[in-house]
């Protein structure tokens, strides 16, 4: 979950963002923040129906970043991790690269970004609470959500706190 950094600049403070209204009933499961050196880079939050989180539900991550980042650098990445984590699904990796990189803006500090996942009908992007794209499938939602929830994942440290561990 490393992101290039080659292109941050700036310190974020706190900010209250809304949650996207379809993860607005749900409830949190834990949250952490992704540090590199000496730089926040984000805080993500888990959500689920249920406030536990179980591999075959649904599942919203909201994500606060804390710097400024190109968004097809962080497209790049997420399809980075998810071989990194051998995810299968080969095939479909350039897709989902030119489809995330037609969704995923570039942040600044204090831009939230929110993907839900809904097994059976796809993962939803947001950016605040405006719905910004999808990407059909469960093959994707699960790969993608799996950045930062299987067991693989390139920050242990991350996952623990999402999963509401510490």
């Amino acid at each position: 979950m490393m992101v290039i950094l080659a292109l941050f600049s700036g310190w974020g403070f706190i900010q209250a963002a809304p949650l996207p209204q379809p993860m607005q009933s749900m409830k949190l499961v834990g949250s952490g923040t992704l540090d590199y050196a000496i730089w926040k880079v984000y805080t993500a939050s888990l959500y689920t129906p249920t406030g536990e989180w179980k591999s075959d539900h649904a599942l919203g991550l909201h994500i606060h970043y804390h710097i400024q980042l190109d968004g097809k650098k962080i497209a790049e990445r997420s399809i980075h991790e998810m071989k990194e984590q051998g995810m299968p699904h080969r095939e479909k990796w350039g897709k989902w690269k030119y489809q995330l990189k037609t969704i995923i803006p570039s942040v600044k500090a204090n831009t939230h970004l929110s993907a839900i996942y809904i097994p059976g009908s796809g993962t939803q992007f947001y950016k605040g609470d405006q719905w910004i794209g999808s990407i059909p499938g469960d093959d994707f939602g699960v790969s993608f959500f799996g950045i930062w929830l299987n067991e693989g994942t390139s920050e242990p440290k991350l996952r623990r706190h999402l999963l509401g561990k510490r």
